[in-house]
């Protein structure tokens, strides 16, 4: 017996995060689901501005990265986000250096 899922319906939309949520629905067992997609290209591209016009200040309070809030979420899910060790070890990490905005280690 296969499953009876609707299309995905448009559920909610966040012009100002880019994140769309979509609402699908499983009759076979009366579950939903929300599937939520952020298109995290305008974040990365500005990042990529301050990155450019950093000049690498250091110091216990400056602006090093920006993170979309669908990745945030996921470095929760992980452990990451909550743990400075971690964190600073994600970052400094070559593979998300697109959610850098100065260069240098934190």
């Amino acid at each position: 017996m296969g499953r009876a899922v609707s299309d995905a319906r448009l559920f909610d939309h966040d012009q100002e995060t880019g994140t769309t949520e979509y609402f699908h629905y499983n009759s076979d067992d009366d579950s939903f689901v929300i599937q939520t997609q952020t298109d995290i290209q305008p974040i990365l591209e500005l990042n990529h501005e301050r990155f450019k016009l950093s000049h690498g200040f250091k110091g216990e309070w400056n602006h090093v990265a920006s993170i979309p809030d669908v990745i945030v979420m996921q470095l929760k899910l992980q452990g990451i986000y909550d743990d400075p060790d971690r964190m600073k070890e994600w970052l400094n990490a070559s593979e998300n250096r697109m959610f850098r905005t100065r260069p240098g280690r934190i």
